[in-house]
């Protein structure tokens, strides 16, 4: 009896070390390692995108300005001749 608690117990400290094994990945912690270099480190937390600033949002907002004034122009001729069919 006492050897089947024991192979039991065994048995389930057996287990559990596989378990945090395979959990892990087999992972090391040499120094050496490529992987846990700084370079590498900062690589991974490098954020996924970036913003880069241009000089051409002036000129796009200089089209929205001039697409919305062809808008109110038309808007203006629409409301002196009275025709709505001309607005789509």
């Amino acid at each position: 009896m006492i050897t089947v608690l024991l192979a039991a117990f065994v048995f389930l400290i057996t287990i559990i070390i596989l378990l945090a094994q395979f959990s892990s990945g087999g992972i090391s912690a040499d120094k050496n390692d490529p992987v846990l270099s700084g370079e590498a480190i900062a690589k991974r937390l490098k954020p996924g995108g970036s913003l880069v600033l241009t000089s051409t949002l002036p000129q796009a907002g200089k089209k929205l300005k001039e697409e919305a004034g062809q808008a109110a122009a038309m808007v203006s001729l629409v409301a002196v001749s009275g025709d709505t069919d001309k607005v789509k």
